[in-house]
């Protein structure tokens, strides 16, 4: 086993390299390393950097920058780095002493030993140990390998008001509702398969953040949502102050598989006609536009630091974020229903578009649409091309 240096962003790193750590397709398998990196997550630290620039930008500006789940503390380093102009400081911790040495060695190969403090610490006590000594959280990165549930207590609690959250969850398959039981236990909402789980996942996932921080008497707004291949990240303004009830329960037509109605908690009553339904879920905007808008611009200013793909991303959220509705539909599903080949998502387009109806392209599926129009429209445009 040998150290290679590394660099994304701006930042430089050492990590522990052998032949045993890639599988026999011949890909790194970040579960393997004895310190916990994953290359193919190097799009969710773009997010991070950009989400921290935008926040500064648009709310205020963030001192420090929490990450108690850090592996190699390259998050943490390119945080540091990448803000300069702001002069955030970094406390990263991990529980294994191995990631805590090469934290300490990257730390010092980039120079930014005066403005990063690392712990040994299990995650939660080191959100209480800085709660404790006083240091206030601005912005807090919560990104496990799975689900991210037992960690939103002492984030809620931790967190400074007006502060900054990142949560991502790799567990997608209980997200989307392919584990029920679990989803239900892990959660605390019914869910199950779709053809646009990406999204349920999503809106599933930030419920679980707005009830936890709820208990601690905060309430957490979501800035953006995104899905990438094996995550999902989501981000949040965290306020101490009560905020309008968007988490409810879709209504699911058995035949379609698609909803027909929304109930919202606390503001509609019980309705009949939803005995098929996918909730409690996070009803309202996934993006905050401002805030998107923000991590657009600052992603054109410095583009040589973060993924190409995340550009059309960004344009596609935009795009979809003008659309007020809960979920998208599956172009190729409801052309296989109809047992027809799969029209061009820009003709569909222009007929949703002549009959008054709004409509884009979504970045949790290829095959996805995001339009207001109801199911039986969407279903009848498909069957006419």
């Amino acid at each position: 086993m040998e150290n290679i240096e590394l660099k994304e962003g701006r930042a430089k790193f050492f990590l522990p390299m052998s032949n045993e750590f890639f599988r026999s397709d011949g890909k790194l398998e970040p579960a393997w390393l004895p310190i916990f990196y994953n290359p193919y997550s190097s799009i969710n630290r773009d997010l991070t950097v950009l989400g921290i620039k935008a926040f500064s930008s648009l709310f205020r500006k963030i001192e420090n920058f929490i990450e108690p789940l850090a592996g190699s503390c390259v998050r943490t380093i390119r945080v540091v780095l990448e803000n300069d102009d702001i002069e955030i400081n970094g406390y990263a911790n991990d529980i294994s002493k191995d990631a805590v040495e090469y934290c300490v060695k990257n730390i010092s190969l980039n120079g930014l030993e005066e403005k990063i403090k690392v712990m040994n610490e299990e995650a939660n006590f080191f959100l209480h140990f800085l709660l404790k000594k006083g240091i206030k959280q601005d912005a807090v990165d919560i990104d496990p390998y799975g689900s991210p549930i037992n960690f939103l207590d002492s984030a809620s609690k931790a967190i400074s008001n007006n502060g900054l959250l990142f949560v991502t969850a790799t567990d997608i398959g209980t997200l989307m509702g392919k584990y029920k039981d679990t989803s239900l236990r892990r959660y605390g909402s019914h869910v199950y398969k779709t053809d646009y789980g990406r999204e349920i996942a999503a809106r599933v996932l930030i419920y679980s953040v707005i009830r936890a921080f709820s208990s601690n008497e905060k309430n957490a707004y979501p800035l953006f949502t995104y899905y990438h291949e094996h995550f999902l990240k989501t981000g949040f303004l965290i306020k101490k102050e009560k905020q309008a009830n968007k988490i409810g329960f879709l209504c699911i037509d058995s035949n379609s598989g698609y909803p027909f109605d929304k109930v919202i908690l606390g503001k509609d009553g019980f309705k009949s006609e939803c005995s098929n339904y996918i909730g409690p879920i996070w009803l309202g905007e996934l993006w905050n536009r401002d805030f998107l808008l923000k991590v657009e611009d600052f992603y054109r200013k410095g583009k040589e630091n973060y993924s190409i793909k995340l550009e059309k991303d960004i344009n596609t959220m935009l795009a979809e974020s003008e659309i007020e509705n809960p979920f998208y539909y599956h172009i190729d599903k409801i052309a296989s229903k109809l047992k027809k080949n799969v029209p061009k998502f820009e003709k569909i387009e222009e007929e949703l578009k002549k009959l008054g109806y709004a409509s884009s392209r979504t970045h949790f599926d290829a095959k996805g649409i995001k339009t207001n129009a109801p199911y039986d429209i969407v279903f009848n445009v498909i069957k006419s091309l």
